[in-house]
């Protein structure tokens, strides 16, 4: 009857194990996909946020702020380089704030 006893009471603590395994694998690939799905969403929030700055207007207001006074001189500020390059890729400058940009040699 001993023996007996003792196997039931290891079968019970495998199922007990066994069922806390699973139990924790679930949770943790739920956390996972949680993750996943969070950061898609903060991608796409940041995308969105970005193309809502460079407006045609901003970037006409960056591209006055850049020019140099004389074709030559540098860049009056570099601040907003970076943000002129994406305005351009956006198309969001005509092509006369283009090519003075470029002339000036800042593209």
């Amino acid at each position: 009857m001993e023996g007996w006893l003792k196997a039931l009471i290891a079968a019970a603590c495998v199922v007990v194990v066994t069922g806390g395994g699973y139990f924790g694998w679930k949770e943790y690939r739920t956390a996972q996909v949680q993750a996943a799905a969070q950061a898609q969403a903060d991608k796409v929030a940041a995308e969105r946020l970005r193309l809502e700055r460079i407006t045609p207007e901003a970037c006409i207001r960056m591209a006055q702020e850049t020019l140099p006074e004389k074709i030559g001189d540098p860049p009056k500020t570099s601040v907003h380089l970076k943000a002129l390059n994406e305005c351009d890729d956006l198309g969001r400058l005509d092509s006369g704030w283009r090519h003075q940009l470029d002339r000036s040699g800042i593209f």
